[in-house]
């Protein structure tokens, strides 16, 4: 007999049943999931999975005057976009934002030695790392990176990545340019970033949570919890017609 004319000749109640059967099927791994990745997200304070604890609050040393210091910027040759004073290692420099020859750049100015600093050296980068990690970690090996790997998707290439000898296979990621750290990452950071992968089911840049698969299957999850309901409710009446006939 033809799916169609059995689907047609089949009671509301026991359509919605085999509907219900079946995308329960298709979308119950997903939702099981979804419990699961939530589960061990919450499971983890917040701050550990940012690696907040690598890192010890640091001192911040300002420029006494920046628009002195500005005036000294050696390349008279670029036009300056804007500068701020950063601080590295507790004393003050200049990020300077400028366009060359049509270019935009950013590069760091060092008004003590008055020269520009950046791209900085392995060793200055070690040093800023050092200065700033809370605890007793080696640094084990650091190598300027100009593919970068998934944990650090969408920063900017180069990057220089620090690695340290703890528990939790650390790294910290330094800008070439800046010498600020733009991230921290650790095998407790690379769970969570796989449970949220799960849950929000972007297996690529795993930071899209409106894409059409991740709606469909929340619609369908949605469309089994309130038919199930229904079916429930459905069939204890339909027990106790019975009962009392």
């Amino acid at each position: 007999m033809n799916l169609f004319l059995m689907l047609g000749i089949m009671k509301p109640s026991h359509l919605l049943r085999k509907i219900h059967k079946w995308i329960g099927l298709i979308i119950g791994i997903q939702i099981l999931l979804w419990f699961v990745s939530g589960l061990v997200m919450t499971w983890f304070d917040i701050d550990t999975v940012h690696g907040d604890h690598l890192l010890k609050e640091q001192k911040h040393a300002q420029l006494a005057n920046l628009s002195q210091s500005l005036s000294e910027y050696p390349d008279k040759d670029e036009t300056i976009l804007y500068a701020q004073s950063i601080s590295l290692m507790e004393k003050p420099y200049l990020l300077v934002k400028s366009t060359k020859n049509a270019t935009q750049q950013q590069s760091l100015f060092d008004p003590r030695s008055k020269a520009i600093i950046s791209p900085l050296p392995e060793s200055m980068v070690k040093n800023i790392v050092q200065s700033q990690l809370a605890q007793d970690s080696n640094i084990t090996s650091i190598q300027l990176l100009t593919e970068l790997p998934g944990e650090v998707r969408g920063r900017p290439a180069p990057i220089w990545q620090v690695q340290l000898d703890d528990e939790d296979n650390s790294r910290i990621y330094v800008s070439p340019v800046s010498g600020q750290i733009l991230a921290k990452r650790t095998d407790t950071w690379r769970l969570f970033d796989f449970m949220w992968m799960l849950h929000i089911m972007d297996y690529d840049e795993r930071s899209d949570f409106n894409h059409p698969l991740l709606i469909i299957s929340t619609l369908l999850a949605l469309f089994v919890a309130i038919s199930g309901i229904w079916l429930l409710f459905y069939t204890i009446k339909l027990r106790k017609k019975k009962t009392t006939q």
